[in-house]
């Protein structure tokens, strides 16, 4: 069975966001609070929280956690 279009584009996409160092889920746990500190406030992210980022752009399911976290924090706002 052949890969669809949307799968290579997918997979050429996630193999371009990969970096020589990067974080591994638990690295990014340790690390998500901090970051989303910052991502409510304006201005750039600081260089040690890049490597948060970056895994969030490869990894489904760090993302789905982040979202569900903002989520929650969303919801428990006055």
């Amino acid at each position: 069975m052949e890969p669809t279009r949307e799968q290579m584009k997918e997979l050429l996409r996630l193999v371009s966001a990969t970096r020589s160092e990067e974080f591994d889920c638990d690295q990014f746990l340790s690390n998500v609070g901090a970051f989303l500190e910052c991502t409510g406030k304006r201005g750039d992210l600081p260089p040690e929280l890049e490597a948060v980022r970056q895994h969030l752009e490869v990894c489904p399911a760090c993302q789905e956690e982040f979202e569900l976290l903002v989520q929650a924090f969303k919801d428990g706002e006055p």
